[in-house]
């Protein structure tokens, strides 16, 4: 085991005197330590048998020890570890990284891959049936390239890091077998819920982080992790992002992104250079590919929008004055009936039977696939478009209630350009928000005017009379 690598190899590193404890030491942990066969002669008392196998014991133990240890060594030697060796490697990579985040050039180009990776996972999960398995191998793909820029070639090239990256790749294929992800992402494919793909791409990045800080170098793999939790502040600044979106909430919309983005800075960008220069010149690096996200998503919901609903049409009902009259009472004029005698008082005319009466008028029954609404008739909601709401009908719940709010908020919205959207952003303090145009754009372009298409005749070309 790696417990009883790392023992054999300090064991090497003590004087002779003290590392026969340390080699048993390592067997223990091995867990394979193998007991000495019983040896008692024919004839020989228990004392004597005892001590002398007690004796013999030992040596056993110190053979079995050297043999193991040399096994323990040959594999650590096959993983490249060497604990001075590791040690200097790690402060190497430390060192690297320390540098590298001094810049904000290449922090900016740093956080750009790793949101390109959470980026490549998009069109797998956005399919009809998601294919998790899919979109988290490119994600963990890219995750990888991207860690690899942060490191020296040192690091990235060594046996060490090609463990590291096939544990991430394992890792992240484990998720698939998470049956809440695996719901949550088929919640997202069907009714565009953006919060639960939020909740699977963060998972896939808390992951990585556990991996990086636990089971990589020790200094160097905090650094990863606290990079990965940096691409998990976007994400989640995103994701409440998106949420203000849908609701035509834009500028809060700008403030969630913007939040996300400058959390991550913070966690990355050393103390004495978090000023607005950076800022500035981080967000201008990454906004293009965080916008693009921004897009992939909002496109892949407003598809499901005009994929999942459509507009109910109405029908105008015919109608007609009442004519029929009961005995003794013959029709006169204006839905009025008078007594034949001559004597008595008028009476309204009914309907026929199959017409309902309204007020003064007679009202012709709905054609098959329409329901009576108020004086005429609305389409009802059947087949693929099953679920009903007052104007529109959806193949999922979650749709047709964020159309409906769809349709209310872009009502009052006012900002559908870019530019228009900016200016109110700055005028509301969002000094930033002429970098952030890619993000801006997205986030305008959604707040354009909605449109449905009408739902289909179910029963276009029966024969309606045997269904009225």
């Amino acid at each position: 085991s790696g417990g009883a690598a790392i023992l054999a190899v300090c064991a090497m590193g003590f004087p002779l005197g003290f590392r026969g404890p340390l080699l048993v030491a390592a067997v223990a942990a091995s867990g394979v330590v193998q007991a000495a066969p019983s040896t008692c002669r024919p004839g020989e008392g228990a004392g004597l048998c005892t001590g002398r196998e007690a004796r013999e014991a030992r040596g056993w133990a110190q053979e079995s020890a050297l043999l193991q240890t040399h096994a323990a060594l040959d594999q650590t030697a096959s993983l490249g570890v060497d604990l001075d060796a590791t040690d200097a490697m790690d402060r190497v990579g430390v060192e690297h990284i320390s540098r590298l985040y001094r810049s904000p050039f290449d922090l900016a180009r740093f956080l750009k891959n790793g949101i390109a990776a959470i980026r490549a996972a998009l069109p797998s999960f956005s399919q009809e049936v998601p294919n998790m398995s899919g979109g988290l191998m490119k994600m963990a793909t890219k995750l990888i390239e991207a860690i690899t820029q942060i490191l020296p070639p040192e690091i990235s090239q060594s046996p060490v890091f090609m463990k590291f990256a096939k544990d991430v790749n394992g890792t992240l294929q484990g998720l698939t077998g998470a049956l809440e992800l695996v719901d949550a992402l088929k919640v997202y494919a069907t009714e565009g819920n953006t919060d639960m793909l939020v909740n699977v791409l963060t998972s896939a990045l808390d992951q990585v982080a556990s991996v990086a800080n636990n089971d990589f170098l020790r200094n160097t793999g905090y650094h990863i992790a606290r990079f990965m939790s940096a691409l998990s502040d976007v994400l989640q600044g995103a994701g409440t992002s998106l949420d203000f979106i849908e609701e035509g909430e834009q500028l809060s919309g700008i403030s969630s992104l913007f939040s996300g983005l400058m959390a991550a800075i913070d966690d990355l960008v050393p103390v004495d250079l978090q000023n607005n220069n950076t800022y500035v010149d981080i967000v201008k690096g990454v906004e293009g590919e965080l916008g693009g996200m921004l897009r992939d998503v909002l496109t892949f919901v407003y598809g499901i929008l005009d994929s999942g609903v459509c507009w109910k049409k109405s029908l105008e009902r015919e109608r007609f004055r009442p004519t029929l009259c009961g005995p003794g009472y013959h029709f006169a004029d204006a839905q009025w009936c008078l007594p034949d005698s001559g004597g008595g008082k008028a009476v309204r005319a009914t309907c026929l039977y199959n017409a309902e009466t309204q007020g003064q008028w007679c009202l012709q029954p709905c054609a098959p696939g329409y329901a009576p609404f108020n004086r005429h008739c609305k389409q009802r909601c059947l087949g693929h478009y099953y679920v009903e709401s007052p104007l529109l009908c959806g193949s999922e719940r979650g749709s047709v209630a964020f159309a409906i709010t769809e349709m209310i908020v872009k009502t009052g919205i006012a900002a559908v350009t870019k530019k228009g959207l900016v200016d109110i952003a700055i005028g509301a303090g969002f000094m930033l928000a002429s970098t952030m145009t890619s993000a801006v754009s997205a986030i305008a372009d959604f707040a354009k005017p909605f449109g449905h298409s009408q739902c289909p005749e179910i029963f276009a070309g029966m024969d309606h009379s045997s269904l009225r």
